[in-house]
Order: structure tokens, then C-alpha cells, then sequence
């Protein structure tokens, strides 16, 4: 999960999201723990259109809001208001398939893939990383603690990770999330503060080619300062869409 910074200069705000899309990335979310995976394959199938018919809008990125309280206190959270909570999600085109996807997102060195965000991301496996790759087991988690380094700041991370494989018809995808376990330890620490950060990342074919959605939450500000939510919104976007690239550029060059 690469944690998006709170501060930005940005052009505009990004569309909030019709209705469907932002029901379904904060459904997709909270379905991902299912044993029977009928919910999850129907989100996915719902989601299609929206990174076909509709590509070029979720390319742009939406804003995000529908994250249920039940959902984040399940993942151990307390209860948080959701007018602290701000969300983007957005599109991603590639040419490569599936498989080399999860090799990049499940086996690859992380820190090899995102080209000096992170100084160290260390992955405790409850399973075998290498079955799951191989379709062998349908879910996996990860407990994972991570550095990352954008100059300004350092920010020290734990999340809990967990990656599970979804049947559709134009064959199999993977549904993958992520939260902090922790607030986040950043260095200094009068800049920015991360208490929360809820992440998705569907990534699926589809009757046109490969396609992703990510969406990100975060309870989160700006220390001593009255930032524009659009702004981090905005920067959140383009972080996905640029860590997205940097994925499929990693697959293109090893698969």
C-alpha cells in the first residue's frame, strides 16, 4: 500500500463519482474476506463497465465516499465520521494480463517496483505466496511494515494486506486491499499526520484488454494548516495512476 501525501498543488478538483461506482469500489472492499464469492465476482462484473464504456471518465479519477462503518470497525478500527474520511478512486489501461500483474504484486521485490518510494517493505506471509501466484490456494494475507522516503518526509508504515483470486467471465481476476493497523510514524513529525488509509486494487480482464481500479480512504491532514481536501484527493489520483504505471511498466519489462 504506498501512502499518498496530504499535500499538493493540483489544478481542479476530480468528479465525484456517480453513485454506482462509489457503491461499488466501497462494496468490492468490504466483500473481500467472503469464503463464497459470489458478492465479490457480482462487484466485479458490475465494475466492468465502468473501465470499458466508461474508461476515459475513470481515467480522469472520481472522488469516494462510500466506505461503511461496519466495514472499518470489522477491520478493527474504531468508529470514524465519515466527513474525515476522503476517498479517490481511478482507472488504469494495460496491455499485459492478469498473471504477469500478481507476479509484480504478490512475488516482486516492492521496493524494485516503485523505483525509490520505498526504502525497505518487509512482507510476513500467512501462506504461500508462491501457490497463491499460481491459483494453487484462492486467498493469501500479509503483514506488512514499510519505510518510505519522498525527501521532505519519511513515513513509517503497518498495514495488513490481503490478495483474493475472483472467477468472471472473461476469466480470472484478483481483488486486493489494504489498511493501516497503526497510525503512521512520519518524520518530522509536525507536517502531516495519516491516522487511517483504507486501499483497493481490482485488477481484472475484460472483453477489451487488461484493466485496474484503485481506490484509496484516508482519515488524515496537514499539521497546523487548513488544506483543500480536493487537493489531496486530487494528489491521491495521480499517485495511483503514476504507481499503477510503474507496475505495468515492471511486468512489461520481466513477464
Amino acid at each position: 500500500m504506498n501512502l499518498m501525501l496530504l499535500f499538493a498543488l493540483a489544478c481542479k478538483a476530480p468528479e465525484p463519482a456517480p453513485t454506482e461506482l462509489d457503491q461499488l469500489v466501497g462494496f468490492l472492499f468490504e466483500h473481500i474476506p467472503d469464503e463464497d464469492q459470489t458478492s465479490l465476482a457480482e462487484g466485479v462484473h458490475n465494475l466492468e463497465p465502468w473501465l470499458v464504456d466508461r474508461v476515459d471518465e475513470t481515467l480522469e479519477g472520481y472522488t469516494v465516499q462510500d466506505l461503511s462503518e461496519e466495514t472499518i470497525l470489522a477491520l478493527g478500527d474504531g468508529a470514524v465520521d465519515n466527513t474525515e474520511l476522503s476517498g479517490s478512486a481511478v482507472g488504469f489501461v494495460s496491455e499485459n494480463d492478469v498473471e504477469g500483474w500478481v507476479n509484480a504484486l504478490v512475488l516482486a521485490d516492492q521496493v524494485e517496483i516503485y523505483g525509490g518510494s520505498y526504502v525497505s517493505y518487509e512482507r510476513d506471509w500467512n501462506g504461500d505466496e508462491e501457490a497463491f501466484a499460481g491459483r494453487e490456494q484462492p486467498t493469501i494475507e500479509a503483514d506488512v511494515h514499510a519505510l518510505s522516503d519522498y525527501t521532505l518526509i519519511k513515513i513509517e508504515s503497518h498495514s495488513g494486506n490481503r490478495w483474493t483470486w475472483v472467477d468472471t467471465e472473461w476469466g480470472p481476476a484478483i481483488i486486493y486491499r489494504a489498511w493501516l493497523e497503526e497510525p503512521c510514524t512520519i518524520t518530522p513529525e509536525n507536517i502531516v499526520k495519516v491516522d487511517r488509509q483504507y486501499y483497493l486494487n481490482v485488477v481484472m480482464p475484460t472483453r477489451d484488454g487488461m484493466r485496474t481500479m484503485q481506490a484509496t480512504w484516508v482519515v488524515g491532514k496537514v499539521v497546523g494548516a487548513s488544506t483543500d481536501t480536493n487537493f489531496a484527493l486530487q494528489m491521491m489520483i495521480q499517485s495511483m495512476a503514476k504507481n499503477a504505471g510503474k507496475i505495468d511498466a515492471w511486468v512489461t519489462e520481466n513477464q
